[in-house]
């Protein structure tokens, strides 16, 4: 059958009847159940159909972006999976919430929703990935938020959510300061 449970699918027949719903149980082979009943009944005679309608398909595209705005692409292999053919993408910032922004001698660094600290060197045009701070944990509670920065010698300090402060040292990595109680 090659349906999974949780799989969204497009119900429809030759009287041009449609429906989006997902795949509940798979009973057995030949039987499913949907999440969403079903708007209609769809007859062996008017020959139902069933798609999968599942975003994991092999498409390469780009799209140009421009002050923050997506170019809208027709793609015709997305009908064949019954999505529409003109899609756009949502841009999506690399940090939710800004919690800090320090400058260095060289670049500004940018911290805050997320494990990892950002950096750029052009002012905030280009951005790029300074370092992942659940690389640097063990046994403790991930980091989930940076809730402040400093810089001492033009090293970052960073407080975290879990309770660890992280202090950068050379080649772009941490040391662990846990915050325990005396």
């Amino acid at each position: 059958m090659g349906l999974v449970v949780g799989d969204k699918i497009k119900i429809q027949d030759d009287t041009l009847s449609e429906e989006i719903n997902y795949v509940a149980t798979i009973v057995d082979p030949t039987h499913i159940t949907i999440l969403n009943g079903a708007s209609k009944t769809y007859y062996k005679d008017s020959n139902p159909q069933i798609k999968v309608l599942r975003d994991a398909f092999s498409n390469t595209h780009m799209h140009q972006i421009r002050n923050n705005e997506v170019e809208l692409l027709r793609i015709s292999a997305y009908l064949d999976r019954g999505y529409p053919s003109a899609h756009a993408h949502r841009v999506l910032p690399i940090i939710q919430d800004v919690s800090s922004l320090i400058l260095d001698t060289e670049n500004i660094i940018a911290a805050g929703s997320g494990s990892s600290i950002y950096k750029s060197p052009d002012n905030g045009v280009t951005w790029d990935e300074m370092v992942d701070l659940n690389n640097f944990i063990e046994s403790s509670a991930e980091v989930d938020g940076v809730s402040t920065m400093s810089l001492r010698d033009d090293k970052v300090i960073a407080g975290a959510t879990n309770g660890s402060l992280f202090v950068e040292i050379e080649d772009n990595s941490a040391t662990v300061v846990p915050l325990n109680k005396p």
